[in-house]
């Protein structure tokens, strides 16, 4: 059962709840959210639990875990062409390979040498 209402914080931060269909000696678990003051916990007052590992030590735990012969399974350019591998999109190609194609375009340096000494 989740029962929902406005309150006024009492003084002495005391929350009064008032609700027929609350049963009688039962447990409840209350959250209490004050508007305005969501935003107030500054990171320097968190506390984190020094029994957690912080989660790269877990993600290198993992990593670990996985044989050599697996990795070498992993394709070299995976990160630059990941939606090729997953969705079997067209790899990115070169940008030479676009500039070699319109006229006036060279795919290196050797031919725009090539063609400056035949201009000359």
């Amino acid at each position: 059962m989740t029962i929902r209402q406005r309150v006024t914080v009492l003084p002495g931060g005391t929350i009064e709840i008032h609700d027929p269909q609350l049963p009688d000696g039962a447990e409840a678990e209350v959250l209490v959210t004050v508007e305005g003051q969501e935003e107030k916990l500054s990171l320097g007052e968190f506390e984190p639990d020094p029994s957690v590992p912080p989660f790269w030590e877990r993600i290198q735990q993992l990593g670990a875990s996985i044989p050599d012969e697996e990795w070498e399974k992993v394709p070299r350019d995976l990160a630059k062409n990941l939606d090729h591998y997953l969705y079997g999109a067209q790899e990115d190609q070169p940008l030479v390979s676009f500039l070699g194609r319109g006229k006036g375009c060279f795919a290196d340096a050797a031919e725009v040498d090539s063609f400056l000494r035949a201009e000359r």
